[in-house]
């Protein structure tokens, strides 16, 4: 019962207020008003007629009209005010022109009123539910189609590729779906609607692996309890796609399937690139031991072994005469000169692995010694040129030594394919950030160069990218105009 009660209370609180501000119903107050009068003088000009004549229960009647009225045109409320106004009148002029002898008359022509009353209450107050009951449901209607708008615009501006499946027939396609399976002729979604995605697939996609795998669970009807499954690595106009697909619990979506395509391409380019990188790093390894193994043997050792050897001689020219102390003297020389010279050999290898002046020094010395090294690499035939802007200031070790190793690895890039006269090195410091520019006047690098380089065997290159990826820091390598090659790095500290 009180949830009868609760009911109703909420609907009279939805229904239109009182419309005062209408003039259609202060026209109907009007009417009533016209009625009463009209009774009124009726019962004056006729007084033994009063409730026997046809007029006095057709005036009592006609409250009904504005009533009705009233209650189609606006609402609960203002049915409610007119029968209330109606009735009073109505009922003043019944009992001022009533004797007590008409008695039961009297009280028929009120009840007949009530009567008419009710109805008109009624009537007002369904309409009025029916009409809350309207506007509810365009609100919802609008509610709906909103979000059905909003839906459709989130579902065809998705940049990943989202396709709808009834069974294995494709019922929709986003626009980016429409991209991805478009043929030669181009494609839109209404094109491949209702096509079979397995057809689709073998037209587009390498034939077995992910595509089969693909087809197969479209095709499937048991998923084994699951109701997400994702393959990965299916190859479609030359990307790589990870594919999700979902299917409802039940209900009316029952035996539909969903299936969002994502790009990885990148992430498998770059796991590609780290594992192509760590191998490299290995190689690097043995072939930078079997390096120095050579050089060690070859160079320093050999001048050693020569340095001995003079050791010896000079031993046995001691054993000699007094005569020999000239000779000696200039025996010694000629050592010490060897000796010098396996020291500085070692050095230059000692270098060549790590540069002691980076330790000591930091990184713009050790730009600077690479300047000059470089540019006896070259003989001279290359302009390189170093300037700094800002305070230096000292960085991690671990920092310093990755930013020496790109600018190393620059030049190296410069010597070997640029055939460029003129190098310039700008390293700038500032409060919370570092940055080293490299440009060169060489034949310089294109766009489509460097991707591949990228993408293949240049693992110098991909060493550069992942030693600033390792340090936080940004990397940027492209063509400059009107010609030459430009390598910024930005460093965060």
């Amino acid at each position: 019962m009180s949830s009868v009660y609760t009911n109703l209370v909420k609907s009279v609180r939805a229904f239109r207020p009182l419309p005062y501000r209408r003039l259609s119903w202060w026209l109907s107050m009007g009417g009533v008003v016209v009625i009463g009068a009209l009774q009124l003088a009726y019962f004056r000009a006729n007084p033994e007629r009063l409730f026997h004549g046809i007029p006095g229960f057709a005036l009592t009647a006609l409250v009904a009209v504005p009533v009705v009225y009233s209650a189609l045109t606006h609402g609960f409320f203002g049915a409610v005010s007119i029968a209330v106004v109606g009735t009073a009148l109505v009922d003043v002029n019944i009992f001022a022109a009533a004797s007590t002898k008409h008695n039961i008359v009297l009280w028929t022509n009120l009840l007949l009123l009530a009567v008419l009353d009710v109805n008109g209450t009624a009537v007002a107050f369904v309409v009025e539910r029916t009409e809350a009951a309207k506007l509810e449901a365009e609100a919802a209607n609008l509610i709906a189609e909103s979000a059905e708008a909003k839906f459709r615009s989130l579902f065809d501006q998705s940049r990943s590729p989202i396709l709808l499946l009834d069974g294995s027939a494709i019922l929709e396609g986003n626009r980016a779906a429409a991209e991805l399976f478009a043929g030669e002729e181009g494609g839109t979604a209404v094109e491949f609607q209702g096509r079979d995605l397995p057809r689709l697939l073998a037209i587009h996609c390498p034939q077995g692996g992910p595509s089969e795998a693909l087809s197969l669970l479209v095709e499937s009807s048991d998923w084994e309890g699951d109701h997400t499954k994702v393959v990965t690595g299916l190859e479609i106009g030359g990307s790589v796609f990870r594919v999700i697909l979902s299917r409802p619990e039940g209900g009316t979506l029952a035996g539909m399937t969903q299936l969002i395509f994502s790009d990885v391409t990148e992430a498998v380019s770059k796991e590609r690139r780290a594992k192509e990188y760590a191998s490299y790093v290995l190689q690097a390894q043995e072939a930078e031991r079997k390096r120095i193994s050579k050089e060690l043997h070859d160079i320093p050792v050999q001048s050693l072994i020569h340095l001995l050897r003079e050791l010896d001689a000079l031993a046995l020219s001691a054993e000699g005469a007094a005569s020999g102390t000239e000779n000696m003297a200039e025996a010694i020389k000629a050592t010490r000169a060897s000796a010098a010279e396996a020291v500085e050999e070692l050095r230059e290898i000692a270098q060549g692995l790590r540069p002691a002046i980076l330790d000591d020094l930091g990184l713009v010395s050790s730009l600077s010694r690479l300047v000059s090294q470089t540019m006896n690499r070259t003989n001279g035939a290359m302009d390189i040129g170093l300037e700094v802007d800002g305070d230096e200031r000292r960085l991690d070790t671990g920092t310093e030594v990755a930013v020496y190793r790109i600018a190393q690895e620059s030049l190296s890039n410069i010597i070997r394919h640029s055939k460029a006269s003129t190098v310039r090195i700008r390293v700038a410091f500032g409060p919370s950030s570092m940055t080293m520019k490299i440009t060169d006047n060489g034949r310089g690098i294109g766009e489509t160069v460097l991707e591949q380089s990228l993408s293949s065997s240049s693992l110098g290159l991909i060493g550069m990218f992942e030693r600033a990826k390792l340090i936080g820091a940004d990397l940027d390598i492209g063509p400059t105009e009107p010609y030459g090659t430009e390598v910024n790095l930005a460093l965060n500290y």
